[in-house]
């Protein structure tokens, strides 16, 4: 996009959408008339040059390093669902998921590494039936899962902190699904 000054542009932006209330369409179209004043025509922009495999690896990991957020949480709260990642092992609340800004959830990305699907994965297909659980229960069945993995000699990184590879995610569904194994016996002990 040369030729295109980009303060000029935020200003405009500003001034038709201060106020943020414009969806992603209607915010083009009330762009149009400026773009059009400097020769910005729909559809002119310059594609890029097309990455390479080893390109578009490194720009997966360059975004997953960014990602400052948990990668397991099973915290989630109404109109959100659990939604989870079955590329990079993200799991958590689809308020943290990007969307194709059509106003719906009809594609989500994984704020993690922003592959799409994240709406359908694995992880949250699978939990997807059972019941929310509260801060308090979601608390214990960490606690639990930590002193397992202790018992085991693996240190799980506090998932309001951890921000690595897939392993960490793996090692935290292994390890809260044998907290819940334990919860069921510990009910069915009485």
């Amino acid at each position: 996009m040369s030729g295109l000054d980009v303060d000029a542009l935020a200003q405009e932006i500003r001034r038709v959408d201060g106020d943020h209330s414009l969806g992603a369409g209607a915010l083009a179209e009330a762009l149009l008339p400026f773009l059009s004043a400097v020769g910005q025509k729909a559809g002119t922009v310059e594609e890029p040059e097309p990455m390479t495999a080893a390109e578009v690896r490194l720009e997966n990991l360059k975004q997953m390093a960014a990602y400052a957020g948990p990668i397991v949480s099973f915290e989630f709260r109404a109109p959100y669902y659990l939604a989870s990642c079955d590329r990079c092992g993200w799991v958590g609340s689809s308020e943290h998921c990007g969307t194709d800004s059509f106003g719906d959830d009809s594609d989500c990305y994984c704020p993690r590494c922003h592959a799409s699907g994240a709406d359908c994965g694995k992880v949250a297909a699978a939990v997807e039936c059972r019941p929310a659980p509260s801060v308090a229960e979601a608390a214990e069945r960490n606690a639990i899962a930590m002193a397992l993995a202790r018992l085991d000699g693996v240190t799980l990184k506090d998932v309001k902190a951890t921000v690595g590879d897939a392993s960490d995610a793996n090692n935290w569904r292994t390890y809260l699904g044998r907290a819940d194994d334990f919860s069921r016996y510990m009910e069915a002990q009485g």
